[in-house]
């Protein structure tokens, strides 16, 4: 995102992005070292922010530090998918402890009445 105001004018605020290259050429996926540095420690992640910052390009800035959030925000998620899947598995085991403990103490026998 890019804000900013020219003289006596109202602020503006505006999206950034690289320009793509849509050439005859087939798009290339991304190298390995690449996703690496992207998906990597911070410090490598830091390398590559400042080498596109030389760049002067803030199209290919912004592309990448939205990747970085996204990547990050993909792995919190998967965190949270986590924890919720092993609440639910543990919920699903003690919900059939305590049926097997309600088919155990033959708890229909206590409550034939009910029986439709």
């Amino acid at each position: 995102m890019l804000a900013g105001r020219e003289a006596n004018e109202t602020p503006y605020i505006m999206s950034i992005y690289a320009q793509p290259d849509y050439t005859d050429e087939p798009i290339e996926a991304l190298p390995y070292w690449m996703h690496e540095m992207l998906s990597g420690l911070n410090s490598e992640y830091h390398t590559l922010l400042e080498v596109a910052d030389d760049l002067d390009d803030w199209g290919i800035y912004t592309d990448l530090v939205c990747y970085k959030n996204y990547d990050i925000e993909q792995w919190e998620l998967l965190i949270e998918q986590q924890i919720v899947s092993n609440q639910l598995c543990k919920a699903t085991q003690w919900l059939e402890a305590c049926r097997f403990w309600l088919e155990a103490c033959r708890i229909t026998t206590h409550l034939q009445g009910l029986q439709g």
